[in-house]
């Protein structure tokens, strides 16, 4: 499992005066040890035929000067490497969150094209109405990996379509076979700005974005995150007549140059998100900030047929283990709806298959 940098302007974390004064305690402790023992020996090759044999003392002890020194010469070196850290701004237990990237994030998914076909061809037999999506991660995916990159990436996607056709249920079965965390952001109003870049020291409610706190979590640095129902974007106003929007949050994220170096309002400190696999819901396309549209690929769905319901119908009857019985009755309910009708959607026919799943498994009463 490959991993990356997830904070490239950051070489080192900075050690406290007391970390360095234990470190260059013991190793002035082991330098004069083995000064000691050469010394033995060298007497030892000089004095032989000595009725008397020669021993070194392991036992060091240091004077109270060199104790001085150290702790002089200990605090200099903190100082110094507190500098160049970039992380001098930050409490201890933000550094603590911090360096658990600090040997870097994995890239997880298909390690090779072969997976990535497998997993292409695993998504158009469960949701072949998604086509249109998956052929596009498909060769982003394969170009990742033919450029020498690691795991899962694809561009930005904006999936639009109707409701209850499947998009966040797509995002999240992508995720589950490629081995990733997933995140959802529901977009219900301008406040969604604050979850996806985070809010600024100085706010009651500072705090880092939740990808940023995602990918420290979880150690993954390609995660899927899943921005719900994008359309409905709005602008928040602080009462100092300040404004934030998911849409504004997202340009620096979506964009691969400034992604690689993006720099976090809470931690102000730069972070590589150019990994995350972005994919964005909408019922309208129209309703969609322009720029943000150009840094996304977009990807208008139609409605799902009875053919669509009837094929998935199947596929899951299978895969939980229902009777043929049941899933007749599955099949003429969905069949006896007119073209068009609301109630031909994934959310409903899941619910019947859940309905079924579940009296399958209930004990029979005597």
């Amino acid at each position: 499992m490959s991993k990356i940098p997830f904070m490239p302007d950051i070489r080192e974390f900075p050690l406290s005066a007391s970390e360095i004064e234990d470190r260059l305690t013991n190793f002035l402790i082991a330098l004069r040890k083995r000064l000691g023992k050469i010394k033995t020996t060298d007497v030892a090759c000089d004095s032989v035929g000595s009725a008397e044999p020669l021993s070194s003392n392991d036992d060091v002890e240091l004077t109270i000067e060199d104790h001085f020194k150290i702790r002089r010469r200990s605090k200099r070196l903190a100082a110094k490497r507190e500098a160049v850290s970039c992380l001098a701004h930050l409490k201890s237990n933000d550094r603590k969150r911090l360096q658990l990237a600090e040997r870097g994030v994995s890239l997880n998914g298909p390690a090779t094209v072969q997976e990535v076909d497998e997993l292409a061809s695993q998504l158009m037999n469960e949701m072949p109405w998604m086509q249109p999506v998956i052929k596009p991660i498909w060769q982003d995916a394969r170009q990742n990996l033919a450029r020498g990159g690691y795991g899962l990436w694809h561009r930005p996607l904006i999936v639009v379509g109707p409701p209850g056709i499947g998009k966040s249920h797509f995002a999240r079965r992508l995720a589950e076979l490629s081995r990733l965390p997933t995140l959802k952001i529901d977009v219900g109003g301008g406040s969604a700005g604050f979850a996806v870049a985070g809010v600024q020291r100085g706010w009651g409610t500072a705090c880092p974005g939740r990808p940023v706190e995602m990918i420290l979590s979880h150690g993954v640095g390609n995660p899927i995150v899943v921005v719900d129902e994008i359309c409905k974007a709005g602008v928040c106003y602080s009462e100092t007549g300040a404004s934030t929007s998911i849409v504004t949050s997202l340009l620096g994220l979506l964009e691969p140059v400034s992604a690689r170096s993006w720099e976090c309002p809470y931690f102000n400190v730069n972070f590589d998100m150019s990994h995350i696999c972005w994919i964005m819901t909408a019922n309208d396309v129209t309703t969609i900030p322009l720029p943000l549209r150009s840094r996304c690929r977009v990807i208008e769905l139609g409605g799902l047929t009875q053919d669509d319901l009837l094929d998935l119908v199947g596929y899951e009857a299978a895969k939980r283990g229902l009777d043929q019985m049941d899933v007749h009755v599955v099949r003429r309910l969905i069949t006896s709806y007119p073209k068009g009708h609301p109630a031909l959607n994934l959310r409903v026919v899941t619910r019947y298959l859940d309905d079924l799943e579940t009296l399958a498994q209930t004990p029979v009463l005597h």
